[in-house]
C-alpha cells in the first residue's frame, strides 16, 4: 500500500507456488486451499499466505523488513531483510508481544510510531511536575496507507474475517481492527486489534514451545482460545 503497488480491491494470486531460486513454497493455514484471484482485503480478512508471499516476492527488492526496523522490533537479523518468509512473521527471532502491538498501534496514529512507555507523569503532594514523558512519534507510513490499512483490517473482525468470534464476545459496541495468527502446529496464537483510543495484543504459547492443539479440547481450538483471550481482556 505504502510503496502505492496495490490498493485494497487489488487482485492478488491465491494459487500454490514454489520460488525456482530459492524453493520457498508456502502454504495456505489449510494447505489444500487456493482462492485464485481474490482481492486484496480479502487475503487480509482470512490470512491467506499464497497471495501475500507472491506479493512479497515482488517487492522484496526495496527491502520492505526496514518497515518494521522503523516500528521498533528490537531483534532483526540481516537475514530478516531477505528472506521470503519474514512476510508471514517468520522472523530469525521473532518479536515480543510489546513490539507487536506497538507496531499495530502504528496504523491507529496515522502511520506514527510511538513506542510504549510505562510512565505518563509523576507528581509531588502539592501538584508539581516532577516527571512528564514526552512523545516522539516517528512517521512510518503515509496517513492514506495507515487508513487504508485500518480499512482492511476492519474485515478481520466481519464475517469470513479470522477473529470474528472475537468481536462477537464483546460485551460493548465499539469498531475494531484486528490481525490474527497462528503458527505450524499451533505452537503460538496471536491476536492484536486496536482502535483510536486503545491497541491490545495478546499471545498464547509454551516458554518450550509445542503445539497448543489437542483433540478434544475442552479448552477448544487455540484459535478460538486467543480470540476469547482477547475479547476478556478488552470486556474487563
Amino acid at each position: 500500500l505504502d510503496y502505492g503497488i496495490i490498493g485494497a480491491g487489488s487482485p492478488l494470486v491465491d494459487v500454490k507456488f514454489e520460488d525456482p531460486v530459492t524453493g520457498w513454497d508456502p502454504k495456505n493455514y489449510n494447505p489444500n486451499q487456493e482462492l485464485g484471484i481474490i482481492p486484496a482485503r480479502q487475503a487480509v480478512a482470512s490470512s491467506q499466505n499464497l497471495s501475500v508471499g507472491r506479493l512479497y516476492i515482488s517487492i522484496l527488492d526495496r527491502r520492505p523488513a526496514t518497515y518494521l526496523e522503523k516500528m521498533g522490533f528490537s531483534k532483526l537479523q540481516p537475514e530478516d531483510y531477505e528472506n521470503q518468509s519474514t512476510v508471514l512473521g517468520g522472523l530469525a527471532i521473532g518479536a515480543s508481544v510489546e513490539e507487536n502491538t506497538n507496531a499495530y498501534a502504528t496504523f491507529a496514529n496515522n502511520g506514527q510510531f510511538i513506542d510504549a512507555y510505562m510512565i505518563e507523569r509523576i507528581e509531588d503532594l502539592d501538584g508539581n511536575i516532577i516527571y512528564e514523558h514526552t512523545v516522539e512519534p516517528e512517521k512510518v507510513f503515509a496517513p492514506e496507507t495507515a487508513y487504508m490499512m485500518t480499512d482492511m483490517l476492519r474485515d478481520v473482525m466481519k464475517q469470513g474475517g479470522t477473529a470474528t468470534l472475537a468481536k462477537s464476545q464483546l460485551k460493548f459496541s465499539s469498531d475494531f481492527a484486528a490481525k490474527s495468527g497462528t503458527t505450524e502446529e499451533h505452537k503460538d496464537v496471536w491476536l492484536v486489534g486496536y482502535n483510536p483510543n486503545i491497541s491490545v495484543g495478546v499471545w498464547m504459547g509454551y516458554e518450550k514451545q509445542r503445539t497448543l492443539y489437542a483433540f478434544n479440547n475442552r479448552y477448544q481450538h487455540p484459535s478460538n482460545r486467543v480470540n476469547r483471550l482477547w475479547a476478556n481482556y478488552l470486556n474487563a
